[in-house]
């Protein structure tokens, strides 16, 4: 080969190396700034990342706290009240059991007077169906049974009263002008004081 060529050919091939090495290296530069721009882009982000985390894991303990000691005064609040409601309820219990057996004897005595009263209504009832005792002074003496008294005798004389003539006589006398005031007198007055004048 000729030595002219084989020089401008290795200028050549020299020249075009230098280029692809200005190039690459022009390439790597620019990748490794590319490469820089996102590791810190990372790291900011995972800064921001912890960052983050860290509020959230703070908010969330806050958050759990207040829910557990709201949890905790709450039970403690129905513990409280069930251990009140239960004392309560045993002294209900307790006065319940004092007062039960005065209530049963009460009950007992009660049952006992209903049936002592159901036993005086049922001689009641059989003394009603039988016919009642004659009373003792309708019972017959010594002397046999006693006869009804002679009836009195009719009057055969009218007077002439103050009401009119031959009316039946009055059992008491009526008095002078409107006022009808009794005297009390015996019903035969007329006839007595005709017989003493």
């Amino acid at each position: 080969m000729d030595p002219q060529i084989k020089l401008a050919l290795e200028a050549q091939t020299r020249s075009f190396l230098n280029e692809l090495d200005k190039k690459f290296a022009a390439h790597d530069t620019k990748w490794e700034s590319r490469v820089g721009d996102l590791e810190r882009s990372a790291a900011a982000a995972a800064d921001q990342f912890y960052d983050l985390k860290a509020d959230i894991h703070t908010d969330v303990t806050a958050q759990l706290e207040f829910f557990v000691s709201s949890a905790t005064e709450r039970t403690d609040r129905a513990a409280a009240a069930t251990i009140s409601r239960v004392s309560a309820l045993k002294s209900t219990t307790s006065t319940f059991e004092a007062w039960r057996p005065t209530m049963e004897s009460m009950v007992t005595d009660f049952k006992l007077s209903v049936k002592a009263v159901q036993a005086i209504v049922d001689n009641l009832s059989l003394s009603w169906e039988r016919r009642p005792p004659e009373p003792d002074h309708l019972k017959p003496g010594i002397l046999g049974t006693f006869g009804s008294a002679p009836v009195r005798p009719p009057t055969r004389e009218w007077t002439n009263g103050p009401d009119g003539h031959h009316l039946d006589s009055n059992h008491r006398e009526a008095g002078f002008g409107r006022m009808f005031a009794s005297t009390h007198l015996p019903p035969n007055v007329y006839r007595w004081l005709k017989r003493s004048h």
